[in-house]
């Protein structure tokens, strides 16, 4: 409980009392203070703060309190201050770190000052957190810390995770810098007894350090097949998960791991299918024998967001799957439709992408119009492909549905050097009372962002 003194209202009323019950009070509120400088010789300052407090003139008092507080903090200031790592204290790092660009942070000094701090186990382990990704983010330049994050990855402080975890993240930001801690990092992935935490930071660290060991790759490929090993069905689909996103980072050098990431798009839960479509796709058109069960998904996936997955996944395998896309066009299912839309739109083979959606510019659904259009303005098409597109989004801004209208409108926005030669057909949208109010005005932003650019 904390004790407080009501202060009379004449000032002579400042004298105490009873000066030694005032005197006890005092110690008792001081009591919490001395506790916290367990390093300083507190007999000698309790002598001394209780010579003062013998004095009856509480103002006075709490005067020399203070002043005692600001020459202790000022000695713990300086204290730390003397804590140097390279050149810099622990405060002076912090503050140099924010200041500058990380190519500046590149040089030797500034990188064994960093490492020395991150080795410490004594500094603050925010700090050290912070240190060893800004070591990882200077990249090449940062290589000597290579062996100070191997070693940390068999840390045994109090709790070794959390030095474990940030440097399985500092080596994955060093990229292939880090090639030489690949045998530390490895066993993580391949210990059942290890988090879930460290062992999907160490898939993600292992892909990007190692992509071209086969050890990699051979890893990665037996977590996919986690299900067949373990009875908790959630547990192994979210190893498998893991596992999937780093294979992505491998690009076409995943191609080995092709049947198992085919075999997950099978999988029922809707994450699983998102990663390893996403992961198909990366290897280009190394995954063309995905096309059909990514069309597939498609076609009968439960969730929007693994069928998002599987349409781009089908634009980033290129021309191979241009066939499938076309075919998924003239699908019934207004959604399916979007989805082929969309893949073109992230297609590597943009020109032949662009062939196809100018077709759709002629489709019956006003929304696969706009959205052909949209996307081939995206694409780096033909003149006379993106004048029909332009044509088609003035049209659409006209439109009593609303999705079309707000399509049209979002994509014109971005398009103000393409619209210059369109001024008047803005400006009669603008002045015509046979659109809606909000036509109107979208016509005439628009036609003000014309007149900006």
């Amino acid at each position: 409980m904390r004790c407080y003194r009501r202060v009379p209202e004449n000032w002579e009323g400042l004298a105490s009392a009873d000066p030694q019950a005032d005197n006890r009070t005092i110690c008792d509120k001081a009591r919490p203070v001395f506790s916290c400088f367990e390093t300083l010789n507190r007999s000698a300052f309790r002598m001394l703060f209780e010579t003062f407090s013998q004095r009856s003139h509480t103002t006075l008092r709490a005067v020399l309190g203070m002043v005692c507080v600001t020459l202790l903090w000022t000695f713990l200031s300086a204290g730390e201050a003397e804590s140097l790592y390279g050149k810099r204290s622990l405060p002076e790092w912090r503050e140099f770190v924010k200041t500058q660009s990380l190519p500046a942070l590149g040089t030797p000094e500034t990188v064994h000052g960093l490492m020395e701090i991150v080795a410490d186990p004594g500094a603050p382990w925010t700090d050290r957190r912070q240190f060893a990704l800004t070591l990882g983010r200077i990249g090449p330049p940062a290589v000597d810390a290579v062996p100070l994050f191997k070693k940390l990855l068999k840390n045994q402080e109090a709790n070794p995770m959390t030095a474990q975890l940030w440097s399985l993240k500092a080596l994955g930001l060093l990229g292939t810098t880090g090639q030489a801690a690949a045998g530390d990092v490895l066993p993580f992935l391949q210990d059942a007894r290890q988090p879930f935490l460290l062992r999907a930071t160490a898939m993600e660290t292992l892909a990007r350090i190692a992509p071209d060991q086969g050890t990699t790759l051979t890893a990665l490929i037996e977590l996919l097949k986690s299900d067949e090993q373990l009875p908790d069905n959630q547990q192994a689909n979210e190893l498998r998960r893991a596992s999937a996103e780093a294979l992505s980072l491998l690009g076409p050098q995943a191609s080995p791991a092709l049947p198992e990431l085919i075999r997950a798009l099978h999988s029922d839960w809707p994450i699983l299918q998102r990663s390893a479509a996403t992961a198909l796709g990366a290897m280009g058109p190394r995954g063309e024998l995905a096309i059909p069960p990514l069309a597939d998904l498609i076609l009968f996936g439960e969730s929007n967001d693994s069928r998002e997955a599987a349409a781009e996944a089908l634009g980033a395998i290129g021309k191979p799957a241009l066939p499938a896309l076309a075919y998924l066009l003239q699908d019934e299912e207004e959604l399916v439709r979007r989805l082929a839309i969309r893949g073109l739109g992230k297609s590597v083979e943009s020109t032949a992408a662009a062939e196809i959606l100018e077709a759709v510019l002629q489709d019956d659904s006003s929304v696969m119009r706009v959205e052909s259009a949209k996307t081939i303005l995206l694409l780096p098409g033909n003149p006379r492909q993106e004048e029909a597109a332009i044509q088609v989004l003035l049209i659409g801004l006209q439109s009593t549905e609303r999705e079309v209208r707000m399509t049209a409108y979002r994509s014109l926005q971005g398009e103000a050097a393409r619209l210059k030669s369109h001024r008047q057909e803005l400006q009669a949208i603008a002045n015509t009372p046979d659109v809606s109010a909000q036509t109107r005005l979208a016509a005439r932003r628009i036609l003000n962002l014309v007149n900006e650019h």
